[in-house]
């Protein structure tokens, strides 16, 4: 018993970890998630300020564990 709860627990942290990539990924495929979320006709100085607030600026990689980092801490 304590063999299939081991086996049940480490493929359903693999499916979370596997689903919170998926989503980190595909919010990027769609473009620089700073344009949904700032006005049009922002100036591109407002737009570097988001991208800067929001950690858009710093490789993906370091995005990637940031995020990873905001979910254990429940900061969604």
């Amino acid at each position: 018993m304590p063999r299939f709860l081991l086996r049940r627990l480490l493929h359903t942290l693999f499916v979370v970890w596997g689903v919170v990539t998926a989503v980190f990924f595909l919010v990027r495929l769609t473009g620089d998630p700073t344009a949904l979320l700032v006005d049009p006709s922002a100036t591109q100085a407002e737009i570097a300020h988001t991208r800067h607030l929001l950690g858009l600026d710093r490789p993906w990689h370091v995005q990637y564990v940031d995020f990873l980092f905001a979910m254990l801490r429940g900061d969604f």
